[in-house]
């Protein structure tokens, strides 16, 4: 099991923002990934700000368990797993103990996103084209940094280098959460 510290920063990027962007940075083609969501049936993990997530990539399978760092960004516990265990997880709700996770979960909901990344000014920034389930979908620009306040200062610059106006936009997660509840 893998831990790691991520700060990141987010903003929503309009589709004509997002092209610009990776035009001007000449950001690489990217890659598409599957994220499936899950939480207990009582919503034990959603109730202390976690995320356990399912990643599908081209390689294989990872699965992640997000959880607040009280001192600012989330700590990521992730674990590579195979195939016949997200189908477990997915079809029974039957996780491995490897983070504590003792009660049955239970699939939420799945994105689709197409994550272009390009490592700038010591951070690593990622474009993301997503796709939610009712087939709507967003522009978003994130960037990790090791730093929460010269990550801030980074990533505010580069805003206002490319006159992208700040926009808040949620996580993957909740934005995906918020349109089941529509």
């Amino acid at each position: 099991m893998e831990k790691t510290l991520e700060i990141e920063f987010k903003n929503a990027l309009t589709e004509s923002e997002y092209e610009a962007l990776s035009n001007k940075y000449n950001f690489p083609e990217g890659h598409w990934h599957e994220n499936y969501y899950f939480d207990t049936v009582d919503h034990k993990l959603a109730s202390k700000k976690q995320v356990l997530r399912i990643r599908k990539k081209s390689n294989g399978y990872e699965l992640t368990l997000k959880t607040p760092n009280p001192k600012g960004g989330n700590d990521e516990y992730s674990e590579i797993i195979s195939e016949g265990n997200f189908s477990l997880i997915y079809q029974t709700g039957v996780t491995p103990q490897v983070f504590g996770i003792k009660d049955k979960v239970k699939f939420i909901t799945s994105v689709k996103t197409l994550r272009k990344e390009l490592t700038l000014n010591g951070g690593l920034f990622s474009l993301d084209f997503t796709v939610f389930k009712d087939q709507t979908t967003d522009y978003e620009l994130e960037m990790e940094y090791s730093d929460v306040k010269k990550g801030q200062k980074i990533f505010l610059e580069f805003l206002e280098e490319n006159s992208i106006k700040t926009k808040q936009i949620d996580g993957k997660t909740k934005r995906a959460f918020k349109k089941l509840s529509k």
